[in-house]
């Protein structure tokens, strides 16, 4: 792959970030460099990674940084969240092509800095620059050594990277408070009108598990009791977790994608994402262990709530250091009534901590459930920087306020009047191109409001 020198041959001092370019697109020409940096005696280099062969080579710097760079929040930016994705999905271009740029900021050779994206372009057909594996992940960060990169240079690499990939604007969601990249959307970004909190519950906060459970109100403490109570008399409950890679685990990533579209549709909601043969394929492959020596488990994991050994709800976790992410949930519809969902939250919780789980996260999607199985949050801020002045349009209007008032506006809504108005515009589209494929197309149009 040819370098692409963006600092030109002569280094030029840059007053604004008190950094100095260097010629550093020469001295790694096979490496996609963007551009370099020295800094107090350390020469930084910006690359960017976009082949199998690559990531695939790079995969052991990328594990080594999230081992040693203790953030929160960077789950969907690991390698193995990334390459699990990507080799599964790199050859299906055929819906909607994609390019990924895995940006890599290293320091005198050692990688200090990962920035997982790909570059993809809207329905009307705007260039931007998302983070990878974008819409399945759930936060925009970097995995970043802060001891080993000052502030203003990651501003600067970042920037950088963004400019480098030739897109009208970066749009990134859900971007945690106090991360990294935050930093950049700040100073450049156009925030969206809403913002949302991640639910937490902290466990790092209870001296145990029976301590948190006790200063619960005592109506809860009952409703959570009938309600087991229900279920165990209808036949034996059983509580299991399988790690990701394990037959059991693979036939729940199935079972639990099933009860999630049948819940969607009966709720009216998006199921475009979810119902995709490449999201089965995808979750399928993730790894998992939930016997690490030592510490808290690791990867992913499936949580099945089984009623005489039928699963009736189902979890699917992540884990990254000590922190967990609730990334599915779903439950039977049949069994609704008994709330199979909230028993098996009870489990998960019980075995997070038991596992040295500190930080257990619901992620940022509302609902008004979580606020009591929780007791903290983190504020999450979707921004996206523009680069061409048909992105500033784009990110200024859509991106920051039509698009998000609208999805409010959306879920707001009851699930007669959601159902009835995607069915409207699906039978509409249906009529005026007299096929299937056009019906196809209008309900993914109407469910969906992306980018």
């Amino acid at each position: 792959m040819a370098a692409r020198p963006v600092a030109g041959r002569a280094a030029v001092f840059l007053q604004t970030y008190g950094v100095e370019v260097i010629r550093a697109a020469e001295e790694r020409p096979g490496a996609g460099t963007v551009a370099g940096y020295e800094l107090d005696g350390d020469r930084y280099t910006l690359e960017c990674l976009k082949t199998r062969a690559e990531l695939d080579a790079f995969e052991g710097a990328w594990r080594q940084l999230e081992r040693r760079c203790c953030e929160l929040f960077i789950a969907f930016q690991t390698a193995d969240w990334c390459l699990t994705w990507i080799r599964s999905n790199l050859h299906n271009t055929a819906k909607k092509p994609v390019e990924p740029h895995v940006f890599v900021l290293r320091k005198n050779g050692e990688a200090v800095l990962v920035w997982p994206t790909m570059k993809v372009r809207s329905r009307i057909g705007m260039r931007l620059l998302v983070s990878l594996t974008s819409p399945l992940s759930q936060y925009s960060n970097v995995i970043v050594d802060r001891a080993s990169v000052p502030t203003k240079l990651t501003a600067r690499a970042l920037r950088d990277a963004i400019r480098f990939s030739k897109v009208d604007a970066a749009a990134l969601d859900a971007i945690p408070d106090g991360s990294m990249l935050q930093s950049l959307t700040k100073k450049h970004g156009i925030p969206e009108i809403f913002h949302q909190e991640s639910s937490i519950l902290d466990l790092g906060k209870e001296e145990d598990m029976k301590s948190y459970l006790d200063a619960l109100p005592k109506k809860t403490r009952r409703q959570r009791n009938q309600r087991r109570n229900k279920l165990t008399r209808m036949g034996k409950l059983d509580y299991r977790v399988h790690p990701g890679g394990s037959a059991e685990y693979k036939f729940l990533i199935g079972r639990a994608l099933e009860m999630k579209n049948e819940w969607l549709q009966q709720t009216g909601r998006n199921a475009q994402t979810l119902s995709a043969p490449s999201t089965l394929r995808f979750l399928g492959q993730l790894s998992g262990d939930t016997n690490a020596p030592g510490q808290c488990a690791e990867g992913a994991v499936a949580h099945g709530l089984y009623l005489d050994d039928k699963p009736i709800a189902i979890e699917i976790g992540l884990c990254q250091g000590r922190h967990y992410y609730v990334y599915l949930g779903a439950f039977d519809w049949s069994y609704r009534k008994y709330s199979p969902g909230k028993v098996q939250m009870e489990y998960s919780q019980n075995w997070a901590h038991e596992a040295g789980v500190k930080i257990y996260d619901f992620l940022g999607e509302p609902a008004d459930y979580k606020a009591h199985w929780t007791n903290s949050a983190c504020r999450i801020q979707s921004s996206h920087v523009p680069v061409t002045l048909l992105g500033l349009a784009y990110c200024a209007t859509w991106k920051s306020v039509l698009r998000p008032a609208m999805k409010s506006a959306f879920a707001r809504l009851d699930p007669r009047y959601r159902r009835m108005l995607m069915g409207a515009v699906a039978a509409i589209a249906g009529r005026a191109t007299g096929n299937e494929r056009g019906i196809d197309k209008a309900r993914n149009s109407a469910e969906s409001l992306d980018t």
